[in-house]
């Protein structure tokens, strides 16, 4: 139902796109057989700037795969489902992360679109504050809330509530280093710069993701707590690094 409901709704709205398109009422937007052909320069910009995230959502996505795989190992019963639960619950505070880093990459872009360095830089740094103070402030309620909100997903379920409580917390520790990833990477995008985000992440998540998580399992000392214990170091880690390179400012010199 869920799956069937989504792709409807991709469908629809694919349609309305088009019907607006097509009859040249979304603010003046409008195409034709000319329009429609094949340009070269602009094709050489698209893949330019879009090849490097193609290969970098690809990877990750097997990287989360694998890291899935580690947790279904667990000896812990039940291990998968409360990741699954815990990840939910996460999902109320980075979901509203990644709204304002769509904000953060298009008024990134805007602004060096119009020659204006210092206001993408302002941009950016105003977004990367909001979402750290929201995801935060999200991540205190998933401490002192964790039962209530565990219990709402997975009514009399001791069990789940017993693996998923601890994660939240180191949930909630990991909300700053969250925002900033997730802000200062979708504006770096948004600039143009998605060589620099596919090296760096990548760099970090196959050393936590996959050597340590991979490690962790093989000497058999792994938990769910302790593995989410490393998907937040790969958090933090990374954190650091885009602020570094956020404050060094080549991003803003990314060629589009």
């Amino acid at each position: 139902g869920i799956a069937s409901g989504t792709v409807c709704g991709w469908i629809a709205g694919l349609l309305v796109a088009v019907l607006l398109v097509g009859r040249g009422k979304s603010d003046g937007l409008h195409w034709s057989r000319e329009s429609l052909r094949l340009h070269a320069e602009t094709l050489k910009r698209i893949i330019r700037v879009g090849a490097p995230q193609s290969l970098e959502i690809a990877m990750m996505w097997l990287i989360h795969a694998f890291g899935i795989k580690v947790i279904a190992g667990l000896k812990d019963e039940g291990a998968l489902g409360a990741h699954i639960l815990a990840i939910r619950v996460e999902s109320m505070s980075f979901l509203p992360g990644f709204a304002i880093a769509t904000a953060a990459a298009a008024l990134a872009g805007q602004y060096l679109g119009a020659g204006s360095r210092e206001m993408a830089v302002k941009a950016v740094r105003l977004s990367w504050m909001s979402a750290v103070f929201l995801m935060s402030a999200i991540g205190v309620f998933f401490v002192f809330g964790r039962e209530l909100l565990i219990g709402w997903m997975a009514p009399d379920s001791e069990l789940h509530l017993k693996l998923a409580a601890p994660l939240l917390i180191v949930c909630a520790l990991a909300q700053p280093f969250f925002a900033t990833c997730i802000i200062l990477k979708t504006s770096m995008r948004g600039a143009g710069a998605t060589h620099i985000v596919m090296r760096w992440s990548f760099g970090s998540m196959i050393f936590y993701r996959v050597i340590v998580l991979w490690a962790m399992g093989h000497f058999g000392v792994a938990t769910l707590t302790r593995v989410w214990m490393v998907l937040s170091l790969d958090l933090f880690t990374q954190a650091l690094i885009f602020a570094r390179l956020h404050f060094r400012g080549k991003w803003l010199d990314a060629r589009v």
